[in-house]
């Protein structure tokens, strides 16, 4: 697509949500674009709104249905209790399952910035009802994490980086208030830092 029309593709999207009540309209094919979509051309409330829909077709209807697992099927089990299909249906999948990658990368906030690792990126993005998110890796150099928790207008993130390695953190929120002595800025809300635990805060 070029690049001049990406964001009113994006905005496009988002539009089709909010039809739609906030809910999803797509199957295995396209689940796995569509929160990191939004989320990355400024629509980070609507991918959340999708995440914590409460009914169907979402995840947190078959939260609703007692599962622990995530589906093949977005009603692998019906209100009524019956089966969508006794003949093939997984309730351990990865097909609508694949949102755990954003469930790492973007509300946790863990992804490679190079390959294998070498070097991280950390770039939660806080939203829905969430207070608090973590998430953790280990990786071939050891554990990367990044936990955010947010209190009224407050954001803090603490971060780890393993030994042997670098990171770029992006610091979710308006405008940062602290940062750690070590941590390069680079603008915006970027900052490089070498291996250790950091802890940064910001506005929301």
């Amino acid at each position: 697509m070029p690049a001049a029309r990406v964001q009113a593709v994006a905005d496009k999207l988002a539009a089709k949500v909010a039809s739609r009540n906030g809910h999803l309209s797509v199957g295995f094919m396209g689940v796995e674009n569509l929160l990191p979509v939004l989320a990355d051309h400024g629509h980070v409330d609507t991918a959340y709104q999708i995440l914590q829909q409460p009914d169907y077709p979402g995840w947190g209807y078959m939260s609703s249905r007692g599962a622990t697992t995530i589906w093949e099927r977005w009603d692998g089990i019906r209100p009524d209790g019956t089966l969508q299909d006794p003949g093939m249906n997984s309730f351990n999948h990865y097909g609508l399952g694949s949102v755990g990658d954003w469930l790492y990368r973007g509300v946790g906030g863990v992804a490679p910035a190079a390959p294998g690792y070498a070097k991280v990126l950390l770039a939660p993005q806080p939203g829905g009802t969430l207070t608090s998110a973590s998430a953790d890796l280990t990786t071939a150099y050891g554990r990367t994490s990044s936990a955010w928790t947010r209190s009224g207008s407050a954001i803090t993130l603490q971060v780890t980086v393993p030994a042997g390695t670098s990171a770029v953190v992006r610091v979710p929120g308006s405008a940062v208030t602290s940062a750690p002595a070590e941590a390069t800025a680079m603008g915006g809300n970027s900052y490089a830092v070498g291996a250790g635990t950091y802890t940064f805060t910001s506005a929301r």
